[in-house]
């Protein structure tokens, strides 16, 4: 059994294929344009943790410090100082470093390479059938679009990449704050006990 079209169901179909296809890839621009916004806030965060990280670090560095004015101090009060050195110091917690999102990575094709190629398309769509253009216009776009989809492919795993260094960024940080927090009591304490 064969089922046959005339021209115009086949010119027809090939139409709505062709705009579909653009449709498609105009929404592939509009997701490549959101994957690289996304990027770069991933990316400032990343900055913006590597800031609180370092201030953890001097936090840590004041404490060391407040530590040994504040046993000097306690010297001078005799027996309060075996009490301060009951207390140890612990050591500071490592800096994160900041990679940053390789962005150029999943560069997306220019517009010039594109008309490039819609050119050369429509020189050797000429000789065809109205369809046939259609279809090899379609075939183009469908290309367009693996290409996109490929570029946002790359650019969400490396803000997977991001996430997972920012999460790992954000639990040293907030180790060094648990360790902060315990030392500045401490040392709080100690200044109360040496002005009583």
């Amino acid at each position: 059994m064969t089922i046959e079209f005339d021209q115009s169901d086949l010119n027809s179909l090939a139409q709505e294929n062709y705009e579909c296809a653009k449709k498609c890839l105009e929404s592939a621009h509009t997701s490549h344009e959101i994957a690289v916004k996304s990027s770069e806030t991933l990316h400032e965060q990343g900055d913006q943790i590597q800031r609180v990280a370092e201030n953890v670090d001097v936090v840590h560095e004041t404490l060391d410090e407040s530590e040994k004015k504040l046993d000097v101090i306690s010297s001078l009060f005799g027996n309060v100082q075996s009490w301060f050195k009951s207390f140890g110091n612990k050591k500071p917690v490592e800096k994160p470093t900041v990679r940053q999102i390789d962005i150029q990575g999943a560069q997306f094709i220019t517009r010039r390479h594109r008309e490039q190629q819609q050119a050369k398309e429509e020189k050797k769509a000429q000789e065809l059938k109205p369809y046939q253009k259609i279809d090899k216009q379609t075939d183009s776009l469908i290309d367009q679009i693996a290409l996109a989809v490929e570029d946002i492919k790359k650019l969400s795993i490396h803000m997977g990449e991001e996430l997972d260094r920012q999460n790992q960024d954000l639990t040293d940080v907030k180790t060094g704050i648990d360790t902060a927090v315990p030392r500045l009591q401490r040392a709080t304490s100690k200044v109360r006990s040496a002005m009583d």
